[in-house]
């Protein structure tokens, strides 16, 4: 197969299948490596982390609402437990007159 190639041509199949790398195939048939950012593999990393920084933002926040609305509630628990506790002190403050 090698033989009846063109140096050219085995020089560009050498370097698209025999070097594995990434990056663009250049004119004289050699190979542009691909920088670190320009690679999948990063992209992908960067992705997750964002997605990952993303969802712990959105955790802190769901936290943060929870806990508000449990202290409101404790709240109007607390102020339902004064009212009955003042009329009943009301109620007993009449009987007894």
């Amino acid at each position: 197969m090698l033989r009846s190639q063109s140096k050219f041509e085995v020089l560009v199949f050498l370097v698209l299948f025999v070097d594995g790398g990434g990056g663009r195939l250049l004119l004289d048939g050699t190979k542009e490596q691909k920088r670190e950012k320009d690679t999948k593999k990063y992209r992908t990393k960067k992705r997750r982390e964002k997605q990952r920084e993303r969802k712990k933002r959105e955790r802190e926040k769901e936290r943060k609402r929870r806990k508000r609305r449990e202290k409101r509630e404790r709240e109007k628990e607390r102020e339902k437990r004064r009212k009955r506790q003042r009329e009943n002190r009301e109620k007993e403050t009449k009987r007894k007159e």
